[in-house]
């Protein structure tokens, strides 16, 4: 993406319109029922606020989640009606720059990005987007509620657990000694 303008005098001048590189992707959905195409629908519509706010998604090319955006445009998607009840969406996303710093600890195969990270072996930490130190993490003791755990033991062994509850509870029981990592989704992710 360039921008350009015309001196009065000489050839015409450009400039890169962004400093980071610009990934653009043509995507088309495989074929939806009618469920599942109401459920992109709300997606897009609703949880991405017509193509407003990025979401996380693997990029293909290099398999590790990144935050995308539609690009502007006549809606964020388009559809077409496949008959039989089935229907199939377009859209153009723009990979966001700079991969998030949680990105590698999107759950396994999918993009689904963590609700909190507690890397006790490589000393990372964080509620994203925002990134925290483990210590102040323990300190606050967020109450999250019940969520699912991708948990890796000290000896690397890993294990998943649906519908914990996160709480004070949790945390007091929780010695840091037995994990090299702990990472929590939203419910129904495992």
């Amino acid at each position: 993406m360039a921008a350009s303008f015309e001196p009065e005098q000489g050839v015409e001048i450009t400039r890169p319109r962004v400093t980071a590189a610009v990934h653009v992707m043509s995507f088309q959905t495989p074929s939806f029922d009618a469920t599942q195409a109401a459920t992109f629908r709300t997606f897009m519509e609703e949880t991405c606020r017509g193509g407003a706010l990025a979401f996380s998604w693997i990029d293909p090319r290099d398999g590790f989640a990144w935050l995308w955006k539609t690009v502007p445009g006549d809606g964020p998607y388009k559809e077409s009606d496949l008959g039989g009840g089935f229907t199939s969406f377009d859209l153009q996303l723009v990979r966001q720059p700079g991969r998030p710093w949680w990105s590698g600890y999107a759950y396994p195969a999918t993009a689904i990005a963590p609700i909190m990270v507690l890397d006790f072996q490589n000393s990372i930490g964080g509620r994203p987007p925002a990134r925290e130190t483990i210590a102040a993490l323990q300190a606050a003791a967020p109450v999250l509620g019940v969520v699912d755990l991708r948990r890796v033991s000290s000896t690397g062994v890993v294990t998943t657990q649906a519908a914990v509850t996160v709480n004070a509870a949790w945390w007091s029981s929780l010695v840091p000694a037995s994990w090299r990592q702990i990472v929590v989704y939203p419910t129904g992710t495992i």
